[in-house]
Formats: C-alpha cells, structure tokens, sequence
C-alpha cells in the first residue's frame, strides 16, 4: 500500500478544470483593475479639462487664487 496511489482520470480532469478556472478569475480581476483605473484617469482628465475651462472663463488662474487670498484675509 505504500506508494500506490495513483490519480483517477476524473480527479486530473477536475484538477485541470480547478486551474483553468483560477487562471481565468486571475486574468478578470487584473482586467478589472485596469478598467478601474483606466476609468479613475478619464475622471480626472475631465475634471483637470471643466477646471481648466471654468478658470480660463473666469479670467484664468490667477482670479479664483485672488478671489481665495481675499476671503483668507478676511478670515484672519
């Protein structure tokens, strides 16, 4: 009895099933994440882009900052 076990055909077929599965779950989430964080770029991409177009509206960059400076000196 001593090393005479030996794997049925239906164990191999199920042990190749059970690793065809895991690689498949590994690839999705890997898939996942990068539809994350692709999806967290276009995000900010767009805000970056309605941010730049509300200041550049508003008589650019230095009028918000300006507008910032004088409710501060009115804090202190």
């Amino acid at each position: 009895m001593d090393g005479d076990y030996k794997l049925a055909p239906q164990a191999l077929a199920t042990l190749h099933q059970y690793d065809l599965e895991e690689r498949r779950f590994s690839e999705g989430s890997k898939q996942q994440r990068r539809i994350v964080l692709l999806t967290a770029a276009i995000l900010f991409t767009g805000f970056v882009q309605a941010a730049a177009t509300y200041w550049s509206n508003r008589g650019g960059i230095r009028a918000p900052l300006s507008r910032l400076g004088d409710w501060l000196q009115t804090l202190f």
